[in-house]
């Protein structure tokens, strides 16, 4: 099922029997709420002894400085309930659980298959005592004891309509297809490549850690009317009004580069690495223009190099 959310166009049918829909805190820190992940059952002296495990994993809830900290994105990507990490496909979804299932919810599949509907085609069928037939499914508990073998043959004849096929041939490596999921303060950036390889990165939500685009348009705004008061104050002769606006606008200008340096950690920068260092030797010729009192050369570069180059870089 998780699979069928990575790679959303990979598969013509998903089999699901008493699949889990979310995480399960006690498989995960089951050590530190006290919740025991299995049970094993010993026979001694003619008495039964139940036995509570949990595992001696490296997940924490308890420590959020540590690097194995698991907090709302790790349940995020491993959970079948957010819409936003669907997209329609000709994936079609057989799903069968047991109405009593004490292990993996079934109030929990019910909210899973109300949303797989909206993008897949979706077949349910919630189990009850009636529906046991001692051959596929033998017993009303998790996972029916369901023979895999009859319930894949089952499926086949509810989709012999498709022959368990899909019409389209696409899929995720052949169209090299980078499929992103926000989690939050972690996005899971899934990258396919037509080699039949895979590669997931994680990164820091950007929406979380820089200032809004919106932001520092407002901001190179100012630069621009910075820049023609600058030309109107040289026109004038008044270098003294063009030099404390040239200040602000280099101010303005660094807190930008800050802004910039997060953006990197996000998106590949190489397209426009060449704009921004081209931009900021010329504003340093700028500032030595102004240092050495070459307000001829200023006003000149002004209209033929600095705007232009500006606004290529805003």
């Amino acid at each position: 099922m998780l699979c069928g959310k990575f790679a959303p166009d990979m598969f013509s049918v998903i089999i699901d029997n008493s699949g889990f829909s979310r995480t399960q805190m006690k498989h995960v820190v089951g050590r530190e709420i006290l919740e025991h992940d299995y049970v094993v059952t010993l026979s001694l002296n003619n008495k039964t002894y139940l036995l509570p495990y949990a595992y001696n994993n490296p997940w924490t809830i308890l420590d959020e400085t540590s690097p194995y900290y698991f907090g709302d994105s790790h349940k995020q990507i491993r959970s079948l309930l957010l819409s936003e990490h669907r997209i329609k496909s000709e994936t079609r979804y057989y799903i069968f659980h047991c109405e009593e299932d004490q292990i993996a919810s079934v109030e929990d599949k019910d909210m899973v298959v109300t949303l797989l509907s909206k993008y897949n085609s979706t077949y349910y069928k919630r189990l009850g005592r009636n529906d046991l037939d001692g051959e596929l499914f033998k017993k009303y508990t998790h996972a029916m004891d369901a023979s895999l073998r009859k319930l894949f043959d089952h499926v086949a004849e509810l989709d012999q309509d498709h022959k368990l096929v899909k019409e389209l041939n696409g899929n995720e490596f052949l169209n090299n297809t980078v499929n992103p999921l926000n989690c939050g303060s972690r996005n899971y950036v899934f990258n396919f490549k037509d080699d039949f390889t895979i590669n997931v990165t994680i990164t820091k939500n950007s929406k979380a850690d820089f200032t809004s685009m919106s932001a520092i348009l407002d901001i190179c705004d100012s630069i621009d009317e910075g820049f023609n008061f600058i030309a109107a104050k040289l026109s004038d002769k008044n270098y003294d009004e063009a030099a404390i606006v040239m200040q602000d606008i280099i101010d303005a200008y660094t807190t930008i580069s800050l802004e910039i340096d997060k953006l990197c950690e996000f998106i590949d920068m190489q397209n426009v690495n060449l704009v921004i260092k081209q931009f900021k030797y010329i504003l340093l010729e700028v500032v030595v223009h102004f240092n050495d009192n070459r307000w001829d050369e200023l006003e000149e570069e002004l209209s033929q190099q600095i705007i232009p180059n500006f606004l290529l870089w805003k």
